[in-house]
């Protein structure tokens, strides 16, 4: 059987210009929506061992699990949805605070100004 593989090369959130954060959140936008086409992508091939659970796995087809656990479209969709949040996190923790009363609206507004 024949399985639609992905890599996301980047994992991270460069905030040396707000256009890049905007760039970042699109590329995961674009891939989740390339994800989709069919075949949906059921394996996350991943540049980094711990975004996609390589060696836990690995020890599970070692011990005989019968499924693939590398085989996995929701595993897929679950880390890009965690870079998504990662990403949105860093952005918040990033943003510049405006001097206004309420901070938190703030930071509201700064993440907005960087991803609108």
């Amino acid at each position: 059987m024949n399985y639609r593989a992905f890599i996301v090369g980047g994992h991270g959130v460069n905030f040396q210009k707000p256009s890049l954060v905007k760039a970042f959140l699109s590329s995961m936008a674009r891939i989740k929506k390339l994800a989709n086409e069919s075949p949906v992508v059921a394996v996350n091939l991943s540049n980094h061992p711990h975004k996609n659970n390589l060696f836990a796995n690995r020890d599970k087809i070692r011990q005989g699990e019968s499924a693939n656990p590398f085989i996995s479209s929701s595993n897929f969709f679950q880390f890009i949805e965690q870079q998504e949040d990662s990403a949105s996190k860093k952005i918040k923790e990033n943003a510049p605070l405006k001097k206004t009363g309420n901070p938190n609206t703030s930071i509201e507004l700064n993440v907005k100004a960087l991803v609108d």
